[in-house]
């Protein structure tokens, strides 16, 4: 039999610190569809890292100063 590895998951508030936005904006790309997510239980979601990596590119923070 084949092991697979564990899949990692992502709160919306991970998902949204990665792409500098809100996680109301997290909540509508859910919505939408282009972002899948899996409802845990009645107030938890989370997010495959895979599917938020391909929504694109991180936000990219640097330090001023």
């Amino acid at each position: 039999m084949a092991r697979t590895m564990p899949q990692k998951y992502l709160s919306l508030g991970d998902v949204a610190a990665m792409y500098g936005v809100t996680t109301r904006t997290v909540r509508q790309w859910v919505a939408e569809g282009r972002l899948p997510a899996k409802r845990i239980n009645a107030r938890c979601i989370r997010v495959r890292v895979d599917d938020a990596d391909a929504l694109g590119e991180p936000v990219r923070v640097v330090a001023c100063g």
